[in-house]
């Protein structure tokens, strides 16, 4: 075959100087004598058949590369790679995956590959169950959305597990490139938190540049279970190296310290206690089970101790006289006392000594900001002040804000409420911040831009949804606007532009598809460790523990990245030829 594409390429290039001769003979045969005519075409020519074969040799070079299945390999890396630091490589690389899939030959093939691989099934059963949820919809525009956003989990399975040639050498050289581009990402957002770059954050969410905080704390787990996994359980002696292991560690849990984010923590902890106790004896040396032993027992102490500092900070009240509290300002403007309410800011009291007139024209004079308007966090400024002004004990009047340094007015601009937790990062000011927002949700306070306690108000409305749509669900596009309809009916204290999904991934597909899709999901989650008996063991059960904890606290396949990362970790542990040492 290859033969006869040559043969015929020579014969067309023939032709084409056959042409070339008669245009070069008639325009310039009165310069040339006979022999070097003779001389010119012999050498055109022979120019002209080198050319054809260079010309064929490409050609076929490039025909040879487009069918190797070295370019999905390629993709994968950079699939991987991309996951903590683009987006947009992210589609780069499922875009190059589906077109060598069909222009890369041996269809037949590469079906009957995917036909030994019964996990695809369900993958394909999830994108269906939300085809099927286009029956009773009325939100089209939405649906197609979601459907748009679902097609990893019909594109990345087929994919993967169509590879051929993808062992374990390779195998473990997508994962480890999966985590040095995450420890790219974590080291860069790590400047950005120490001021190296000259940014300036708001939230210390902002740090995380390229993808969502969560997700990338989420990365940062499973990129230490890669790592830990090579380095001491699978090692090679092309990866056992402990100081250069060691480093990294300290990398990622620094991040997710500064982060403050109980997700990843909490994430962390859970996969460490899964490879102490499940792997320990595959753990050389072996003092890396007793240090893997201590940091399980000893993470619950160190947290332990943080919560309850927390919290006896918080609760530690100052003792106040309510009977006789001075009912005017020192300007002779009349207090309002709430003496019923018990939310408190480092122990005093907040709703006491309040004067708001003196309050809103006092700091009109010191700030640039409106009092009426926003902090740069966007939470309601005259909140932020009166907080932060009980946090020092000072009265909220004329007279407290005169007691504000020009640190502390920048502290209120920027958000921060109480002033011992300005400038700091750390799991004390997370617990202390947790424990004020539930503390402030169950007075009564509203739970607008509270992380933990909307969530609260998030899972409630989900159930209430659920109960009106218990069987069926809502269809693939109305779960955002039968949601919204319940924070109304419910007149729940949320903002608008708070009133969000119900932030639980299963708690999202009973409110879609109702309990049959609810429990084919739970059926999706598990079924593959029976169907696939040549999994990738260890992988396959961090990943899937990983994504478990992820769902309970978000809606993790309803954004692209997030469905992207989930399909492709688990694929990559069900359909890759696994470890032997499993």
């Amino acid at each position: 075959m290859r033969t006869a594409k040559i043969q015929i390429f020579f014969i067309l290039q023939e032709n084409n100087a056959k042409i070339l001769h008669i245009f070069y003979f008639n325009a310039f045969s009165p310069l040339f004598s006979f022999h070097w005519q003779y001389l010119y075409n012999v050498c055109r020519f022979t120019f002209l058949r080198l050319v054809s074969i260079l010309e064929m040799t490409i050609i076929l070079k490039i025909y040879t590369i487009i069918k190797s299945s070295y370019i999905s390999y390629a993709a994968l890396i950079l699939l991987a790679v991309a996951m903590p630091l683009s987006p947009f490589l992210i589609s780069v690389a499922q875009i190059i995956l589906i077109v060598h899939f069909f222009i890369g030959g041996n269809l037949a093939a590469k079906w009957e590959k995917i036909r030994e691989h019964k996990a695809v099934c369900l993958f394909v059963g999830l994108f269906a169950l939300h085809l099927l949820g286009l029956i009773y919809t009325r939100d089209f525009n939405y649906a197609f959305h979601d459907l748009k956003i679902k097609l990893p989990l019909l594109i990345l399975p087929f994919i993967i597990a169509s590879l051929d040639n993808l062992n374990d050498n390779k195998l473990r050289f997508i994962l480890l490139s999966f985590a040095f581009a995450t420890a790219i990402s974590v080291a860069i957002s790590l400047g950005a938190y120490l001021g190296l770059f000259g940014f300036h954050y708001k939230d210390i969410r902002e740090i995380s540049f390229f993808i969502s905080h969560i997700r990338l704390s989420l990365m940062v787990v499973l990129a230490m279970a890669i790592i830990f996994y090579y380095s001491y359980i699978n090692s090679t002696s092309t990866f056992k190296i402990s100081w250069f292991s060691g480093f990294f560690f300290l990398l990622f849990l620094s991040f997710l310290v500064a982060l403050q984010t109980l997700t990843g923590v909490i994430a962390l902890y859970a996969i460490l206690s899964f490879i102490t106790f499940f792997f320990y004896k595959s753990v050389k040396p072996s003092w890396m089970v007793s240090v893997l032993f201590l940091v399980v027992g000893v993470l619950p102490v160190i947290g332990s101790v943080y919560l309850y500092r927390a919290y006896k900070d918080y609760k530690t009240v100052s003792p106040v006289d309510f009977s006789s509290l001075p009912q005017l300002t020192q300007s002779g403007n009349p207090y309002i006392h709430d003496t019923l309410c018990d939310a408190k800011e480092n122990g005093n009291y907040i709703n006491i000594y309040l004067c708001y007139s003196e309050l809103e024209k006092e700091w009109n004079k010191r700030s640039p900001l409106s009092y009426f308007g926003n902090d740069n966090k966007d939470n309601h400024l005259p909140s932020t002040l009166i907080r932060y002004l009980t946090s020092r004990n000072y009265t909220k009047d004329s007279a407290g804000i005169s007691k504000l340094t020009v640190k502390d007015i920048l502290n209120i601009e920027n958000g921060c409420a109480n002033y011992i937790l300005c400038g700091k990062n750390g799991l004390y000011p997370r617990f202390y911040v947790l424990i004020w927002e539930l503390d402030n949700y169950f007075s009564g306070g509203s739970p607008s831009g509270h992380s933990v306690a909307q969530r609260f108000v998030y899972f409630r409305n989900a159930v209430n949804v659920i109960k009106t749509h218990f069987w069926l669900g809502t269809g693939t596009g109305d779960v955002q606007d039968e949601i919204k309809k319940m924070y109304v009916k419910n007149k729940e204290p949320l903002q608008e532009r708070w009133m969000l999904r119900a932030h639980n991934q299963f708690a999202t597909i009973w409110l879609a598809f109702g309990v049959f899709g609810f429990i084919y999901f739970i059926m999706f989650l598990f079924l593959p460790a029976f169907l696939e008996k040549n999994r990738h063991k260890f992988f396959f059960a961090v990943t899937l523990l990983l994504f478990i904890l992820s769902m309970i606290n978000e809606d993790t396949l309803e954004t692209q990245a997030g469905v992207t990362f989930f399909v492709f970790f688990l694929s990559l542990a069900l359909f890759f030829t696994p470890v032997k040492k499993n």
